[in-house]
């Protein structure tokens, strides 16, 4: 029998309808929507979790793990890019609450699906240069974690997403 994960508090409606989709012999689709997300500042999806990574990751492993059996890379890395928004949005959380913000960051990209991502970004490097419209400067992060920089990358995620400038903070003390 199908279920919810009733551990995860993101991500498990997907898992639920792929599970699901396993299941069904015939698949129909309807040009109408019938599925709406509404999004309210203070809902679940905007306040921090600690489950969040864990939840994103496993929906990341669940949509990767498909695609290589597909043999869809290309239908991948767009996975990949949209988790590191998420993996960003949850180290920016994080980072408002976290004493510790050095380790915090520095333990989600100690994390191998997190570290997973990265790799596959960096890998499509030139791909999505030609894609998206990012500029070079935004592949830096993913650059650092597959070459295994993880003390860097948590230094360039501190300044970049740190509000409350920690870092110039912290010079300001030190010299």
């Amino acid at each position: 029998s199908l279920c919810m994960d009733k551990d995860m508090s993101f991500g498990e409606d997907m898992l639920f309808v792929l599970s699901y989709i396993d299941k069904c012999k015939k698949i129909a689709f309807v040009n109408d929507p019938l599925y709406y997300y509404e999004q309210d500042k203070n809902g679940l999806f905007n306040r921090y979790r600690s489950s969040f990574l864990y939840d994103i990751m496993k929906c990341y492993k669940n949509l990767k793990f498909r695609a290589d059996n597909l043999s869809e890379t290309d239908a991948y890395l767009p996975i990949s890019v949209k988790y590191r928004y998420y993996i960003e949005r949850h180290i920016k959380a994080g980072i408002k609450l976290e004493k510790h913000k050095f380790k915090f960051i520095y333990d989600v990209y100690k994390n191998e699906d997190v570290r997973d991502v990265f790799r596959n970004i960096n890998k499509n490097r030139k791909t999505l240069l030609k894609k998206q419209s990012w500029v070079a400067y935004e592949l830096r992060l993913p650059k650092l974690i597959a070459n295994n920089f993880l003390f860097l990358a948590t230094l360039y995620s501190l300044y970049q997403y740190d509000e409350n400038n920690f870092l110039r903070k912290l010079k300001n003390l030190i010299c």
